[in-house]
């Protein structure tokens, strides 16, 4: 399986979605995994359940933090190619510096794409 990532706001609350409900926190991870989040009701890609993807880039926004995340149980597909809906997950580390820039997010400096 691919590895799966959540993006999220500094305190560990949703960025994306939502509309008009309270944000949605996470139980952050700090030195062992975050706690099990668990999505209540039937999963409806972008309406209910806990939301990931498998590329961080496409909805990291200023401010925001990149986790791994695992899930326990079933994937469901959603409209993106790179997003998944679950029931259940936890965010197991933040993904920071060196790691961060191989996924192609940098948070400091000053960056230029040369072709080859």
């Amino acid at each position: 399986m691919q590895k799966l990532y959540k993006v999220l706001g500094p305190a560990g609350e949703c960025i994306h979605g939502g509309g008009t409900r309270k944000a949605f926190s996470w139980s952050l991870p700090n030195g062992t995994p975050g706690e099990w989040m668990e999505a209540e009701g039937a999963l409806v890609s972008c309406v209910n359940g806990l939301h990931l993807t498998s590329d961080p880039t496409l909805w990291m926004k200023p401010g925001g933090r990149v986790f791994e995340a695992v899930v326990d149980g079933d994937l469901l597909a959603c409209d993106a190619p790179d997003k998944v809906c679950v029931r259940r997950a936890r965010l197991e580390r933040e993904v920071t510096g060196a790691d961060l820039a191989s996924l192609r997010i940098f948070t400091r400096g000053v960056h230029m794409v040369k072709d080859g």
